[in-house]
């Protein structure tokens, strides 16, 4: 059993039920801790108390939803240690070890507010007009949401929105039939891991990419012709201030990549006083 003091970052609603938070020291080392959902817990598991507990602790406090949410709080927990393999999870400690189950959890102050503040810039619009109805697989870029400036290690979503302007539907999890976003020419180039986001092998961070060089799935069961997807995917700010790229492109994976419209992604880490590099 451990107790850690440290730094709530960002928490969500995993698949199972179970709320996944990221804690992280003042050094921003983060890892891992889990509060399970009690309804999976044997009713005769000496754990099902604490879990009880810890639970009803974090919803009086917090809402998790199935997006990542902030937070930047002081908690203590309190769980049992758990060592995870690495598999694109946000947060994930070197060593991927996590609390796992918390049996308690208290919430303290709201941490100090620091100079840098991470932001946002206005998304960016679809264009008037694209074509469609383009024999086979075809996409489109139809808009994205705007470059960040964040503060290092800071994560943030990003959306990009891809037309499917082919004769062809993009069917998920279809070998030749799935859309994806991949990493692109120039930076970090075809298939390469980047410094931005991954699914922390390859040497990339893990921000729940669907591998290290897929930055993102098609959001469906299903886009039909005509129809569009957004592709949501999260980036994490590296610790080193200055100015990152990711290029991506769309394809359907085990087939063939679609047009290349130059698409990328801006990313400014600032420094710790929030200036620009």
């Amino acid at each position: 059993m451990f107790s850690i003091t440290a730094t709530l970052t960002v928490y969500k609603r995993e698949d199972d039920s179970d709320y996944h938070l990221v804690i992280a020291d003042s050094s921003g080392n983060t890892m891992i801790t889990e509060i399970a959902d009690p309804a999976c817990v044997g009713a005769g598991s000496p754990l099902l108390s604490g879990i009880q507990n810890a639970r009803a602790q974090f919803d009086a406090r917090l809402r998790a939803t199935t997006s990542f949410k902030t937070a930047n709080v002081t908690i203590t927990v309190t769980g049992v240690g758990f060592f995870d393999f690495k598999h694109g999870q946000t947060g994930v400690a070197p060593n991927a070890i996590e609390l796992h189950p918390l049996l308690d959890i208290s919430f303290g102050q709201a941490a100090p507010p620091t100079a840098c503040v991470s932001s946002t810039g206005p998304g960016i619009p679809p264009p008037a007009t694209v074509t469609s109805g383009v024999d086979g697989f075809h996409a489109s870029w139809y808009g994205q949401s705007g470059y960040q400036s964040l503060c290092p290690g800071a994560v943030s979503s990003a959306v990009v929105a891809y037309y499917n302007s082919g004769s062809r539907g993009w069917v998920s999890g279809k070998l030749g039939e799935v859309a994806y976003l991949g990493t692109w020419n120039p930076v970090p180039g075809q298939d390469k891991p980047s410094d931005l986001g991954g699914d922390g092998t390859n040497g990339s961070p893990s921000t729940d990419w669907p591998r290290y060089n897929r930055v993102a799935v098609q959001p469906g069961d299903y886009v039909g012709p005509g129809q569009i997807g957004w592709f949501e995917f999260t980036v994490q700010a590296p610790a080193l201030p200055g100015r990152y790229v990711l290029a991506i492109r769309p394809l359907i994976e085990g087939s063939e990549w679609m047009e290349d419209y130059g698409v990328f992604w801006y990313v400014t880490v600032l420094r710790s006083d929030g200036s620009s590099p």
